[in-house]
């Protein structure tokens, strides 16, 4: 017998073991979407279909069907006159599968943004191991044995330079007695005068200088490692603007011995353990968010539901990267009708892709603003050395965890079944263990945007999931006693160093506060700019609410461990979690409980946004009833109950369930109750 079925777009557990019977998949599914072109060879599945020229609408409810949680839509390969038209398909595929499941299941869009575009044109060259290249960061040169590397339509140094050098700044004294990290990642180079710091491109300079002085192989990349060159250190001017580099090996050579690569047309460029400090939040980026948002918010009827979830920034490198992106985002709402307030709350959750050796160092600063992270090892193990990827990948899961943000694990998961109907051994593995070390999502690119099996690759990507929640669970433990006693400890053991945590927290959200304050009271006396002051006082207001909830985690941690500790009890079905912005059900999912946590959103934006936490089972209770408590709260969640045939048969009349919830309703960050309540019975 299978392990799981889906059923109407949910994929339900099979297995009998008391507790966990007839419970959902926990982890989940992020799949790729791609153009209706993109699937060159066609679709094949297992059960002899085939499909040669799929729509979108096909694509969509395929996704639908076999799991999918959330759809990627990767904007680096559309236009932005294409936009309209795909988004719109897409989401009149996806309304329609919703409405014609009663809104059963709501799957999210995660709109992946393009980022900086590094690279050079390649005219059919011949890359030969062994022979020289240069690479020009200045001037424009022909396509042959050199080649000049842009950043967008601009060369990398005029790009760099041309960073930070806009509009009016705060004086040099207004960042005197801040630590340096956190004007870099609050601040930064668009706030700040120029400072002993040199500018990006001498910065980059004089990285691959130290590397060269400390007798170390400094290697450039082509594309997605098809060309590794290696600079030369005898003729490495740190004051120039070019690298005369060696071929030492091409991917997939051609030649009498294999030796050689053909390349045309824009290929990326990278330089393994060099920060090249490109702004993260482009003007493309923003064009084409721009365009999004226009679709989705300038002409929403009361029938209409937003879907766009998750904007996913590419090489996020700072904190301030995150802010220029979330402050766009909440700004452009407005610009539709919304209070701040509302913005903020319905605002699109800002996924940061880490994929740089900078990212990673400012990962603490970068978890403070941002929703949530992918860890993006495809250009992460370009930038850094591949050993240390598998490490870096599980301190980010971790780190994640441990703030309630969910992370996505992405790359290569499954690539294999692009062309097979079967994954190797190291990607099954791979999947297992990702999930196993605490990813929210497993994410799937060319194997279900390009591929010729790409709803039997989510089914797959599924199965393992399956096994891997299993392990996790201690499935194999016939003693339930030992299995619940296992699951209070881990619980225990996940909170212990919280408060260390908090506290350090709470010291850099001190240093930012005072770094913020300086800028603003030098602004109201010597009025550099009333657009800087408008702009460092919204970061200022950001960061005051996050600094509020960090002050009230140890209530929440409390109140989360008392009712995942609860959920242990025998005759207990599933923890019920009402919340205005989701951040309560993120800190039951980051626990890991063994009972399903059923998110009770108050809007379907929150809901959608559930769509990516691990062991959640959204649903959209609406408004919260003016001039009522949590007893309507809870009334509200049992009229879903039987709007839903899978929740009444999971919530039978007399189950007892954890039911949390904030009595200051409709408030962000404000859950402080706790109960068990009996279905049908406690109304």
């Amino acid at each position: 017998m299978s392990l799981f079925r889906t059923e109407r777009g949910r994929v339900i557990r099979l297995e009998d073991s008391p507790p966990h019977n007839n419970q959902p998949l926990r982890t989940k599914i992020v799949a790729t979407i791609g153009s209706e072109t993109s699937y060159a060879d066609g679709i094949q599945d297992l059960d002899g279909r085939g499909v040669s020229a799929p729509t979108y609408d096909y694509i969509v409810t395929q996704f639908y069907e076999n799991g999918a949680d959330v759809i990627r839509l990767n904007l680096s390969h559309i236009k932005l006159d294409k936009i309209e038209g795909i988004f719109a398909a897409i989401k009149a595929a996806v309304r329609a599968c919703e409405r014609e499941n009663n809104n059963r299941k709501r799957v999210a869009l995660l709109a992946d943004l393009p980022g900086p575009k590094i690279r050079f044109a390649l005219d059919n060259y011949i890359f030969h191991v062994g022979d020289d290249f240069t690479v020009h960061f200045e001037t424009e040169r022909p396509a042959g044995k050199a080649s000049t590397v842009y950043v967008d339509a601009a060369p990398l140094k005029m790009s760099l330079e041309k960073h930070g050098r806009h509009g009016r700044k705060l004086p040099q004294r207004g960042i005197q007695n801040v630590p340096p990290e956190v004007v870099e990642n609050v601040l930064a180079k668009e706030f700040t005068e120029a400072s002993s710091q040199p500018a990006p491109f001498k910065s980059m300079m004089n990285q691959i200088n130290r590397r060269i002085v400390a007798g170390e192989r400094v290697l450039a990349i082509v594309g997605d490692g098809d060309v590794f060159m290696e600079v030369n250190p005898h003729e490495f001017d740190a004051a120039g603007s070019e690298l005369k580099c060696r071929i030492v090996s091409v991917k997939g050579g051609g030649g009498a011995k294999g030796n050689e690569i053909k390349l045309n047309g824009n290929k990326g460029f990278s330089l393994k353990n060099v920060d090249i400090n490109v702004p993260s939040f482009t003007d493309d980026d923003r064009s084409k968010l721009d365009k999004l948002l226009e679709l989705e918010y300038s002409n929403l009827t009361s029938d209409e539901e937003p879907i766009i979830a998750f904007v996913a920034l590419s090489f996020a490198q700072t904190a301030n990267d995150v802010l220029n992106a979330k402050e766009y985002i909440e700004r452009t709402l407005q610009g539709y009708g919304m209070d701040a307030a509302t913005a903020r709350l319905k605002s699109p959750s800002i996924i940061a892709k880490i994929e740089t050796n900078k990212g990673w160092e400012n990962i603490d600063f970068i978890l403070d603003v941002a929703d949530g992270v992918m860890v993006a090892r495809g250009d992460l193990g370009l930038q850094m050395d591949i050993e240390e990827v598998p490490a870096i990948q599980k301190k980010l899961i971790q780190l994640c965890n441990k703030r309630g943000k969910p992370v996505i694990t992405a790359t290569e998961m499954l690539k294999s079944m692009t062309k097979s109907i079967e994954p190797t051994r190291a990607e099954g593995t791979d999947v297992f263990n990702a999930i196993v070390d605490g990813s929210d999502a497993v994410m799937m690119s060319e194997e279900t945007s390009a591929g010729q099996f790409p709803f039997h690759s989510i089914r797959k990507m599924i199965s393992i999931a399956v096994q891997a929640e299993r392990y996790f669970e201690l499935k194999g433990i016939k003693d339930t006693d030992l299995r619940q006693t296992s699951n209070l400890l881990r619980f225990q053991e996940f909170l212990k160093d919280d408060f260390p945590r908090i506290k350090e927290n709470n010291r850099r959200f001190s240093n930012v506060g005072t770094a913020l304050a300086n800028g603003i009271s030098i602004i109201l006396t010597e009025r550099p700019g009333e657009e800087l002051l408008d702009k460092l006082k919204w970061r200022e207001g950001l960061y005051r609410e996050k600094w509020n909830k960090s002050m009230r985690q140890p209530t929440t941690n409390l109140i989360t461990q008392a009712a995942c500790t609860m959920s242990e009890g025998e005759d207990i079905k599933c923890i019920i979690a009402a919340s205005t912005s989701g951040r309560t059900v993120r800190m039951l999912s980051r626990l890991r409980p063994s009972m399903i946590i059923i998110g009770a959103a108050h809007d379907v934006i929150n809901t959608r946004k559930l769509a990516a936490s691990y062991g959640v089972l959204p649903i959209c209770i609406g408004e919260a009833s003016k001039g009522k408590g949590t007893d309507d709260i809870f009334t509200q969640c049992l009229a879903k109950r039987d709007e839903d045939d899978y929740l009444r048969d999971l919530l039978e009349k007399g189950d007892t369930v954890i039911f949390t919830a904030g009595t200051r309703l409709g408030v962000p960050g404000t859950t402080n109750l706790l109960q068990m309540r009996r279905i049908d019975e406690d109304d």
